[in-house]
C-alpha cells in the first residue's frame, strides 16, 4: 500500500451497504486538517466520522464515474486556503461526516500572502462496492468551467512567479548592503539593550555607600560582580561642593578634607562676658575681704578665681554612619 491513502470509513461503508436505488450518496465537501501535527494512519480513523483537527473545507468541483467500484473526486483549494501543515484529508457526505479519510505528507500549505504557495487541485481514486449505482456524479460541464478557471488562475500565478523572481534576483544584488545595515542595526539594539540594562551601574569615581558591612575591597567587587574599590571617606561627613561666593574656600575643592572632632576654644573663640567681683572695705567676723582705700585714685588690681576644667569640645551633628566605597577601576 502507498505511503498516503485515502479508505471507506465505517460510515461510508454502511450507506454504501444499506443503500437502496433511491438513496443515493452526494459527495459534498474535501476537508483538509493538521491532525494537530501528529501523523496518523487511515485505518486507525475508520470508526471516525470527523478529522482530528479540520482546519479547512472545499466543495467537491467533479466526481467521475471509472467503472462500478472506483470513482475520481476532485476538489480545487483555493491560494486563501493554508497556514498549516496538511497531514489529514477526507471527503464528506451532505451530513458532513466523512465517507472517506486519508493521510498526507504533512508539508506546509502556504498562502499566496505569505510569498508563495496559490490553487491546488486535489484528484482521489475511490473505491467500493456498487460505488456506480451509489454515488452521484457531478455535471461535466461544471467540471470542465471550474477547471478552465483553475487553468486561469495558474497563468495569473506564473505571471505572479516571475515577478518574485525579478524581486529575488534585486534582493540578491542588495544582499550584501541589506545585510551590512541589519548588522549595524543590530549592533545598535544591542548597545541600546545594553544601555538599558546597565550591568555595571556604579562607573569608576562613583560612590557606593551600603549598610552593609563589607570585609575589605574584594568584599565589595564580590557583591557587585565587578570593579576595583576602596574605602572612602572613612569618619568623615560629605560636603556638597559648592560655587557659592560666600561659602568658605574648603567647601570649593573636590577631595578637600576638613574640620576636626575636638577643638580647644581660644580667648577669642570665647563669648563676650563678664564676672561680679564683691568688694568692700573693714573686716567681716574677723576675716578680711578685698576693698580699696577711698581716698585712693589708682584702680583695684582684682583676680578671680579660676573655673572650667580646660577640655576641647566638639560640634559634632547626630549621625549614623554608613560604609562608603569608592570604585578607582
Amino acid at each position: 500500500m502507498a505511503n498516503y491513502y485515502v479508505l471507506l470509513t465505517d460510515h461510508g461503508k454502511s450507506f454504501i451497504a444499506n443503500a437502496q436505488a433511491n438513496s443515493q450518496l452526494a459527495l459534498t465537501h474535501v476537508v483538509l486538517g493538521d491532525a494537530n501535527d501528529q501523523p496518523y494512519l487511515p485505518d486507525s480513523r475508520l470508526t471516525q466520522t470527523s478529522l482530528v483537527n479540520q482546519r479547512a473545507k472545499v466543495a467537491v468541483t467533479s466526481i467521475k464515474i471509472v467503472n462500478d467500484t472506483t470513482a475520481e473526486v476532485s476538489a480545487v483549494v483555493p491560494s486563501n486556503v493554508g497556514g498549516f501543515n496538511l497531514h489529514e484529508v477526507g471527503i464528506t457526505d451532505s451530513s458532513g461526516k466523512l465517507v472517506y479519510v486519508g493521510n498526507f505528507h504533512g508539508g506546509y500549505r502556504p498562502t499566496l500572502t505569505e510569498g508563495a504557495g496559490g490553487d491546488m487541485e486535489l484528484i482521489f481514486t475511490i473505491t467500493a462496492d456498487n460505488l456506480a449505482t451509489v454515488v452521484i456524479e457531478t455535471d461535466s460541464n461544471v467540471v470542465i468551467a471550474t477547471r478552465d478557471w483553475v487553468a486561469d488562475r495558474f497563468a495569473l500565478k506564473s505571471l505572479v512567479s516571475e515577478l518574485h523572481d525579478i524581486i529575488n534576483q534585486l534582493q540578491d544584488e542588495l544582499m550584501a548592503t541589506q545585510f551590512q545595515l541589519l548588522s549595524n542595526r543590530i549592533d545598535d539594539i544591542e548597545k541600546g539593550i545594553a544601555g538599558l540594562l546597565d550591568l555595571q551601574p556604579y562607573k569608576v569615581g562613583d560612590i557606593y555607600q551600603t549598610t552593609i558591612n563589607h570585609l575589605d575591597a574584594s568584599a565589595v567587587a564580590a557583591h557587585h560582580g565587578y570593579g576595583t574599590w576602596e574605602r572612602f571617606a572613612e569618619g568623615r561627613t560629605l560636603v556638597g561642593l559648592s560655587t557659592k561666593t560666600d561659602d568658605p574656600s574648603d567647601y570649593k575643592t573636590i577631595g578637600n578634607e576638613f574640620g576636626e572632632n575636638e577643638e580647644t576654644l581660644t580667648l577669642a573663640q570665647i563669648p563676650n562676658h563678664d564676672h561680679t567681683v564683691d568688694m568692700h572695705s573693714g573686716s567681716i567676723d574677723g576675716g578680711t575681704r578685698a576693698g580699696t582705700q577711698n581716698t585712693s585714685s589708682s584702680a583695684a588690681n582684682i583676680k578671680t578665681n579660676a573655673v572650667g576644667g580646660g577640655e576641647p569640645h566638639n560640634n559634632i551633628q547626630p549621625s549614623k554612619v554608613v560604609g562608603k566605597w569608592l570604585r578607582t577601576a
